[in-house]
């Protein structure tokens, strides 16, 4: 969890949308059954029969297979989860998480923001509400804050660019 300042209060976390995941999902449950029914079908075709030491070795093998099916699985479902952005009432934090292992954090304060992007592509994403945010910064270490699959990005650039207006005017920093 990211330690916030003593006076930052939580706005809004920013997640990428469930449907996405569903996708990785239909993929890993697929390449989990399809053992099941190729072995079948190929049963049934060759019509030959299994004996108890080679059914124990498949049923072996098949566990190995699931496990790392279960691992790939997991792993995408950390780095869904955890890309996150907490916006507070004067920063946003951006949390990119690759792997188990490599975690990027990014503060953008709002008066550093020059534009904000909303890029909405496709009738899903459309039907859904969910999209690429783009944050572009200003300054000499421009940097540039992206959420893909973020939901409601509209609600979100316009809550973004309403802090940015209070930030610009002085109202939401000290």
């Amino acid at each position: 969890m990211i330690k916030f300042d003593k006076d930052e209060n939580l706005i809004l976390e920013v997640r990428r949308h469930w449907f996405v995941f569903i996708i990785p999902t239909a993929v890993s449950l697929i390449f989990a059954i399809v053992p099941v029914f190729l072995f079948s079908f190929l049963e049934t075709l060759l019509k030959f029969e299994i004996t108890a030491k080679y059914t124990w070795l498949l049923l072996g093998l098949y566990g190995l297979w699931l496990l790392v099916i279960w691992v790939v699985y997991f792993i995408e479902w950390t780095d869904y989860y955890l890309d996150v952005w907490y916006v507070t009432d004067k920063q946003i934090y951006d949390v990119l998480q690759n792997g188990f292992f490599h975690r990027e954090v990014s503060i953008l304060r709002f008066d550093n923001i020059q534009d904000i992007t909303v890029n909405i592509r496709g009738i899903i994403p459309t039907v859904f509400d969910y999209g690429q945010i783009h944050v572009q910064t200003a300054g000499d270490t421009s940097a540039d804050f992206t959420l893909k699959d973020a939901k409601h990005p509209n609600k979100v650039k316009d809550m973004l660019a309403d802090l940015h207006s209070k930030a610009k005017k002085g109202t939401v920093l000290e």
